[in-house]
């Protein structure tokens, strides 16, 4: 029996494309998009480098559960430590 999938959008809390609502433009109607058409739950969650290791831990306890499938919307230049971020992407793969 397979998994549910479950969908994590990944933002960063800083940077000029950001609403006045603190994500994307475009990030809420991905989501939404993917619920409706795919029929996945899902969420909208920010990195920073200081929450990284919580981050993957609550990751990860969802994976236990469900086939969680990632979409990093980050702009690589608005991370000060990009090769971290790319780290974090890997163990989670």
């Amino acid at each position: 029996m397979s998994k549910e999938q479950y969908v994590v959008v990944i933002e960063y809390p800083k940077g000029s494309d950001k609403g006045v609502d603190g994500f994307r433009a475009d990030s809420k109607p991905i989501q939404k998009a993917i619920q409706k058409y795919a029929k996945c739950d899902g969420e909208i969650v920010f990195y920073t480098h200081k929450k990284r290791h919580g981050l993957k831990e609550y990751l990860l306890r969802i994976a236990e559960n469900k086939e969680v499938i990632l979409i990093s919307r980050i702009n690589p230049g608005n991370l000060k430590m990009v090769e971290e971020y790319f780290q974090f992407l890997n163990l989670l793969g």
